[in-house]
């Protein structure tokens, strides 16, 4: 489901899509080191993806605080603070 999840990502065509994609974030419970990297790596990929709202966090009370708190969340060893 992962692997699914981050090329969904990779493909999104549209940040109304990307907004969608981003709500799925809070459902995802566990990730190792490479999957985070791999999302991570996803999200900067797409144009569409980095600048909607649901995963930069840039408009929070609609959409939440976007990718960082959950990286956060699953452990991102750069992310700890």
């Amino acid at each position: 489901m992962f692997d699914a999840y981050v090329q969904a990502i990779r493909d999104c065509s549209g940040w109304d899509n990307a907004n969608v994609l981003a709500r799925i974030l809070p459902a995802i419970e566990r990730l190792s080191e490479d999957q985070i990297e791999e999302l991570v790596d996803a999200y900067n990929s797409n144009y569409e993806v980095y600048n909607s709202f649901g995963f930069n966090g840039q408009s929070s009370n609609q959409y939440g605080g976007g990718l960082i708190p959950h990286l956060r969340r699953l452990g991102a060893p750069l992310l700890s603070r």
